[in-house]
């Protein structure tokens, strides 16, 4: 066995635990979960609505998982849903006047955590570090 391999793999395991574990404590104080959070941020970008598939393949999860997800949100009053003005079988989502103003409380909540374990790197390293994740993703995807 290389060392180097189970100690570079061990690190990884460490660091995602402890980023996902902090993450998601941060988020649970709002009463949400990590995938509702991406779901109104995603939404949240988009003024004029999104539909569940194209949400679900941002996320690259199954439609019907985002179905559940956006059900619980909506029962939360964080988004709402609304028919498509050409093709009323689809329906778009939308943040709520709610969402839009959690949205700011949690990005503070979420940055003081990020700045606490991230502290002592420099603006390269943390462009370098989200380089290496969008790469992991890119290659995956290909």
């Amino acid at each position: 066995m290389n060392s180097g391999t189970y100690r570079s793999g061990l690190l990884q395991v460490k660091s995602y635990k402890i980023l996902q574990g902090r993450v998601a404590a941060t988020l649970e104080a709002f009463n949400l979960s990590a995938s509702e959070w991406s779901i109104i941020g995603i939404v949240s970008e988009h003024k004029n609505g999104l539909n569940l598939a194209s949400i679900a393949d941002v996320l690259g999860v199954e439609p019907p998982l985002v179905t559940i997800l956006i059900e619980g949100l909506v029962r939360k009053n964080l988004v709402k849903k609304a028919d498509h003005p050409i093709d009323k079988r689809v329906k778009l989502i939308f943040i709520t006047p709610k969402s839009k103003n959690l949205i700011p409380e949690i990005e503070q909540s979420l940055k003081g955590v990020l700045n606490e374990l991230l502290s002592g790197l420099s603006i390269d390293d943390l462009q370098a570090y989200k380089k290496v994740l969008e790469t992991i993703v890119k290659n995956n995807n290909s």
